[in-house]
């Protein structure tokens, strides 16, 4: 108590001060940048505060409108899987459903059935051809024909001996110096252009000679995957001749039409086997002639045409999944295009699995999508190269079941036509400039519209590469074949 006394003048003074102090700070706080932060924090608790409970009709309001937007969601993923869920190959005989995705129903007549389905392909081919009024330029069988008939059987045969090449070209047409000959054949060749629509040989197409002298023998697993894959080129090339259906009229000859003629339609997969059928055997041997010696005998099976046909040797590959999740260690394989001397492998070009190009649209096989990438070469009217490409990736199907707009272009390269030397080979597309337009694409199919069709070799190959394993670029996890 004495020591309250004592100091009670210097405790009341450090009250008054701490009270003063007290006031004061909170008088600056107030007064400085901060009171817009205090006054937004004040009304951020005052109106947390102040919410009353939301009544039950705001609830079912937004319950309601969640449900249209997951009817809407689902409406568009059904509409996608829809736009890859097509027809596919498979016939009826015999009150017999000749079937054979996912795989063959009988696993005792499986030689027939793949045997089958290389007969369907080669016949759903002849029908995409018939279709726009398609055709190929005159065989050699028929002008033999049609020189037999017209000069007899000695002078034809003087004739071809004298005329026809190896690149299936009958000698240098047009000029003055022709022999009768000659004409006669520049006749036949005048005669088909203004018969049909656009030039289309079925080889342009993937592995048309490869399934059509197919003998239905082979190893399970490849079979699978050789016709999974085959049914899918055939998907792709369909939307191919329906956007030159399009664009030209069936009621018109070449002459007259824009799109003069489809050289091919190629994949950057591996080569199918050559073993079960002669045009293979043959084939494979002819794409190392053809890509060792440039513009030489041509694609095998395809014999002289191929060069006619300006393809590359690629008509026996299939396609193949675009996914960069590995790149080859080693030449060959699927992606690098590295084996049956196509060229350089993956790890030399540092090229991800499965592109023919780097795809601008970063586009890959994934869970929900597949990718393939394609590459097309065409004679087009020079005027209407944009008319085309804008009928390849408009839409297509006459049905809300199967609508799809599924090809993207990716790049393309222009180069004039020499008219003198494509008559010379026996193509007439009539007046005007005509180009040689080669363009790369990619196509996308939703998984979820096939995927109970895929055989189990294929969805293998869609499955992630092992940690630690080394993936064949395109099929993670291992060899396609």
């Amino acid at each position: 108590m004495a020591f309250i006394k004592k100091y009670l003048f210097w405790i009341i003074l450090g009250a008054v001060v701490l009270v003063a102090i007290g006031i004061f700070v909170p008088s600056i706080l107030m007064g400085s940048s901060n009171v817009k932060e205090l006054k937004t924090v004040q009304s951020q608790c005052t109106a947390i505060f102040g919410v009353k409970e939301i009544s039950q009709g705001v609830v079912d309001l937004w319950k309601t409108e969640l449900a249209k937007v997951k009817q809407d969601l689902n409406a568009v993923i059904q509409q996608a899987n829809q736009s890859s869920g097509r027809p596919i190959i498979e016939q009826v005989e015999n009150d017999i459903l000749i079937k054979i995705f996912p795989k063959p129903s009988s696993v005792s007549n499986q030689q027939l059935y793949y045997q089958k389905f290389g007969d369907y392909y080669a016949h759903y081919i002849d029908q995409l051809i018939t279709q726009v009024n398609g055709s190929n330029k005159p065989s050699k069988i028929e002008i033999e024909k049609r020189l037999q008939t017209s000069r007899g059987n000695n002078m034809a045969g003087a004739g071809m001996g004298m005329g026809m090449g190896m690149d299936g070209g009958f000698g240098m047409i047009g000029g003055g110096n022709r022999s009768p000959q000659q004409k006669i054949v520049e006749e036949l060749y005048q005669e088909r252009a203004s018969q049909i629509s656009v030039y289309m040989s079925p080889l342009a197409f993937c592995c048309y000679e490869y399934w059509k002298n197919h003998n239905g023998n082979g190893e399970s697993e490849q079979l699978m995957k050789e016709s999974w894959f085959t049914q899918i080129a055939y998907w792709i090339s369909e939307d191919v001749v329906l956007s030159i259906g399009d664009l030209n009229n069936a009621g018109k000859s070449v002459q007259e039409n824009p799109v003069k003629r489809l050289i091919e339609i190629s994949f950057a997969g591996s080569p199918v086997q050559g073993s079960n059928t002669l045009a293979g055997a043959v084939g494979g041997m002819g794409m190392e002639m053809g890509m060792g010696m440039g513009m030489g005998m041509g694609g095998g099976a395809t014999g002289g045409d191929n060069v006619s046909a300006g393809r590359r040797g690629s008509e026996l590959r299939l396609p193949i999944y675009v996914n960069d999740m590995a790149k080859t260690a080693a030449g060959g394989g699927m992606g690098g295009m590295g084996g049956m001397g196509m060229g350089p492998s993956a790890a030399a070009t540092n090229i991800p699995s499965g592109l023919l190009i780097e795809p601008w649209t970063k586009h890959k096989t994934d869970d929900m999508l597949d990718v393939v990438q394609f590459e097309l070469a065409a004679i087009v009217d020079t005027t209407k190269i944009m008319d085309f490409m804008i009928a390849l990736q408009n839409e297509k199907g006459q049905n809300l079941k199967n609508r799809r707009n599924q090809i993207t272009i990716l790049s393309y390269d222009i180069t004039p036509v020499n008219i003198s030397a494509e008559n010379n080979l026996g193509y007439y597309y009539g007046s005007g400039l005509q180009s040689e337009v080669r363009i790369k694409c990619e196509y996308v199919f939703f998984r979820g519209g096939y995927e109970a069709l895929i055989p189990e070799p294929v969805k293998t190959l869609l499955q992630p590469a092992a940690s630690g394993t080394t993936a064949t670029p395109g099929y993670p996890g291992g060899d396609m074949f």
